[in-house]
């Protein structure tokens, strides 16, 4: 449930809607768990990125890299990673518990 709510979140800003979440938790949770990599804008360019060793996505292009439409369960997929099966190590970490 909580996943759907942060996901529900984080599509309505993506497509530039009125998020859904009242109280604003999706922004709260993008915001303590995702920015510090991703950035406050979602540009990839967050203070934790320039540490990494891989480039740091950014996230505005989802849908503009899938015809137009946002990756809802590649999304999901990605940010839950409970069930990636890591042959050489994972670029992002496990969120699916969280």
């Amino acid at each position: 449930m909580k996943m759907t709510s942060l996901m529900t979140a984080i599509v309505a800003s993506f497509l530039g809607t009125q998020s859904v979440i009242a109280d604003g938790a999706g922004e709260y949770e993008y915001m303590i768990a995702c920015a510090g990599c991703h950035g406050e804008s979602a540009k990839g360019d967050g203070p934790l990125a320039q540490l990494l060793k891989i480039g740091t996505p950014d996230l505005t292009h989802l849908a503009a890299n899938n015809d137009g439409k946002f990756p809802f369960e590649y999304a999901v997929f990605m940010i839950d990673r409970r069930n990636l099966i890591p042959a050489h190590g994972n670029d992002m970490p496990v969120w699916g518990d969280r």
